[in-house]
């Protein structure tokens, strides 16, 4: 395998190398996945994601670089069209600025009605405020000069009165969550048409661990009811209840969000949102600081059952990927020819193997793997991943015996032809295709010399030569860009 040589300096090849890492690194954070938190320059909280102008925006409490306890006044707002690229929309709103009687601004959200965006703030945990814009961006006027929930008004003494969860159903009614503190101190109360007055008293919402972060959206006709649990049973959680009415008669159902990673055990706030059809989960964590009052904002999947029931979320450093449809909907694709009467199999295990075609209820999907849900056959027990094989070969059916020679789904063979053991791409040889791989590739193409490398594997681009292409190939490769090499 040849090697292509452009430099004669020592130095100066060392430094290309540093050089085409960096690059290296950032077509991966550019092209890649969106790595967790999305912004970590700046120190933010208590996300609160919505839809406007085609993007999806999130708006989120400031934590100061050195406060040492909950002293936030105003409010950060970024927003994306790709969810790759976060654009930094600055401090939109602060309480001391735009309000002339608050002073502090706890977790927000903010929804558009009618031409106008309203942004409801807590001034601390003693009540809760509206300011309304034209623009998400603002700028913000204060249209009541005073608080629009506090603890004097009926039903509404809890200990903590904040964190503001808006929604407006299908009808056009809106409804304000809130509360906090402990098991009985949820609330929620109906919004006027004006989005700035209130409609009958708060009523209470008996939720199991309730501690604070109350938030509403609705999908199919369910309502989902979902909150941060208090300390009760270790770190807290984001649990859910459902109910066909948004203020009465919910049903405790789970967990969606374990305590994410590197959140010390901690708070915790989020916001559920679809976005270009599919389902997101902001929250937060303490993973830039490592620092109980200074947070960052996370973004991650988000997917229901068949029953409308939310799957457990992964909270995951990588993040999203909207390039690549990491748990699609399977679609319809025409039968092959000679398939039309091949018996089902079933596998609760993910494979992928030539030849072999989805079967769920009778209709035939592409060679893909797909999370369906619970187990669709009767008295058949439950299981979070039930796929159904249709195994053929459009030229020979065929029914096997045994689960087929298969590779896992999100890492599909090089095409290369090479020496037995040897994958290309995979240059140290521990498995996985990875940036470590590319990194290696680049170190060999400046003479290097990395201590684990096998050239054979490392010419990704199947050329003669190894060189930068083949390790830009390697990074692509790890994320998900590209399915195959040569």
């Amino acid at each position: 395998m040849k090697k292509e040589r452009f430099f004669t300096n020592i130095s100066e090849r060392k430094s290309i190398c540093i050089i085409q890492m960096i690059i290296i690194l950032f077509i991966c954070a550019l092209n890649g996945y969106t790595d967790n938190p999305i912004v970590n320059y700046v120190y933010t909280a208590d996300p609160a994601g919505f839809v406007a102008n085609n993007r999806l925006y999130v708006i989120c409490s400031h934590d100061l670089n050195d406060q040492t306890g909950y002293d936030m006044h105003d409010y950060y707002l970024f927003s994306s069209a790709d969810l790759i690229n976060w654009q930094d929309h600055g401090i939109v709103f602060d309480a001391r600025r735009d309000t002339s009687w608050a002073w502090l601004a706890y977790a927000p959200d903010m929804v558009y009605r009618d031409g106008k965006y309203y942004l409801y703030f807590p001034n601390g945990a003693d009540s809760i405020g509206v300011v309304t814009g034209d623009s998400p961006e603002g700028p913000f006027t204060d249209p009541l000069g005073t608080s629009l929930v506090n603890k004097n008004m009926p039903h509404c003494d809890v200990q903590w009165c904040f964190d503001p969860g808006v929604f407006v159903d299908d009808d056009g009614q809106a409804y304000l969550y809130f509360g906090g503190g402990g098991p009985g101190t949820a609330r929620v109360i109906r919004l006027n048409n004006d989005m700035i007055s209130v409609s009958g008293e708060a009523v209470t919402i008996d939720a199991p661990k309730f501690f604070e972060a109350s938030y509403m959206h609705k999908r199919n006709g369910i309502y989902y009811f979902s909150y941060s649990s208090d300390f009760s049973e270790g770190a807290a959680t984001i649990e859910y209840m459902t109910s066909d009415n948004p203020m009465t008669g919910f049903e405790y159902q789970g967990t969606i969000l374990a305590n994410p990673w590197d959140n010390l055990g901690n708070n915790n706030h989020h916001s559920i949102v679809e976005y270009d059809g599919q389902w997101y989960i902001f929250y937060h964590n303490r993973a830039v600081s490592d620092a109980v009052y200074q947070r960052s904002v996370c973004i991650d999947y988000l997917y229901y059952n068949s029953d409308g029931t939310i799957r457990p979320v992964n909270a995951t450093q990588e993040g999203v990927n909207p390039g690549v449809t990491s748990n699609p909907s399977p679609a319809p694709t025409p039968i092959p020819t000679g398939c039309e009467d091949a018996p089902e199999w079933k596998s609760t295990t993910p494979y992928e193997s030539e030849g072999i075609v989805v079967k769920y209820n009778g209709n035939l999907y592409e060679n893909k793997w797909y999370s369906l849900g619970d187990n669709p056959e009767e008295n058949s027990g439950e299981y979070d991943v039930w796929i159904f094989i249709e195994s053929c070969d459009p030229q020979n059916t065929t029914t096997p015996t045994t689960e087929p020679t298969t590779t896992p789904v999100n890492t599909p063979a090089p095409t290369a032809t090479l020496a037995p053991n040897i994958t290309l791409g995979d240059v140290n040889a521990d498995g996985v295709i990875d940036i470590v791989d590319a990194l290696l590739i680049a170190q060999y193409y400046v003479d290097l010399n990395p201590a684990i490398f096998n050239p054979d594997a490392a010419d990704t681009n199947c050329d003669d030569f190894i060189d930068i292409v083949d390790a830009l190939l390697a990074a692509q490769y790890y994320v998900g860009l590209i399915n195959n090499f040569c």
